[in-house]
């Protein structure tokens, strides 16, 4: 009995210690490189915050993907562009409003999200969110980071090999371009659990609208057509939910530009 009791001793120490120990054992996450947008994407409000997701990449292939929810900033200076509509029809651009940067679903997707009540307080009825060029974020350094993100870590993601993503992935009229309407859908859907039915048809509805007056490629507008309707009929009922089947989609597009992106890094092209 005493042996157990040390055992179960033990065991219980390592279930407290391990994690502490593990946490400093962590290296600073992938910069990654968010894809410029050529649609304004609608930030949608569920459970008290607005948000949307957008296409990314990571610009480290040495370093490991974040976690979900791993915070992220803009590097330097530059900014997202913020629209506020109006319900009269005005709108405003914003440029204050404070933004938070997660990933998503590791290295192929960032969300940005702000408080709901912000919105209702400066009286506007949505916000949508475009993403200019060449825009890199960098994680939150962390007290744990045993190989954080140095000063030149920083400065060649965000330079050189921001550029190189730049002409391989935010001008690609293929996957990137199919990605971004799939992220139309996304965005119609809550951040957690199962849509109703009628806020998944209404996702569905929004996407094909913007989907029809889209500036892309038909391509791109047929992929991302038969993505959404596909994930749409096949989640109806099942274990997955339709969000789920979209990102999942999404990031097989984004991790094949991803791979070219590092092809071409290598070979200096």
């Amino acid at each position: 009995m005493g042996s157990f009791q040390r055992l179960f001793r033990f065991a219980a120490l390592a279930v407290i210690l391990v994690p502490a120990y593990a946490a400093t054992l962590m290296a600073a996450p992938q910069i990654l490189a968010v894809a410029s947008t050529t649609l304004d994407a609608k930030m949608q409000c569920f459970e008290g915050q607005c948000s949307a997701e957008l296409s990314s990449i990571c610009l480290q292939e040495d370093r490991s993907a974040p976690y979900a929810m791993t915070e992220y900033y803009i590097h330097g200076g530059k900014k997202l562009i913020l629209t506020g509509h109006h319900a009269d029809g005005r709108k405003t651009v914003i440029s204050n409003l404070p933004l938070t940067i997660v990933a998503a679903r590791g290295q192929n997707a960032v969300r940005v999200s702000f408080p709901e009540s912000l919105m209702r307080a400066s009286d506007l009825t949505m916000v949508s969110l475009s993403v200019p060029e060449n825009i890199t974020v960098i994680p939150v350094a962390s007290i744990h980071d045993d190989k954080p993100q140095t000063a030149f870590d920083i400065s060649l993601a965000a330079s050189t090999l921001r550029v190189a993503a730049t002409g391989i992935v935010d001008k690609n009229t293929k996957n990137k371009a199919t990605a971004e309407l799939v992220n139309h859908a996304i965005n119609g859907l809550p951040v957690r659990g199962r849509a109703d039915p009628k806020v998944r048809d209404q996702a569905k509805t929004q996407f094909l609208s913007v989907a029809r007056a889209a500036n892309v490629s038909t391509n791109a507008r047929d992929r991302a057509v038969r993505i959404v309707s596909t994930c749409h009929a096949d989640t109806t009922f099942g274990l997955q939910n339709y969000r789920t089947c979209l990102g999942s989609w999404h990031d097989m597009l984004l991790e094949e530009l991803n791979g070219k992106f590092w092809d071409a890094v290598k070979t200096g092209s």
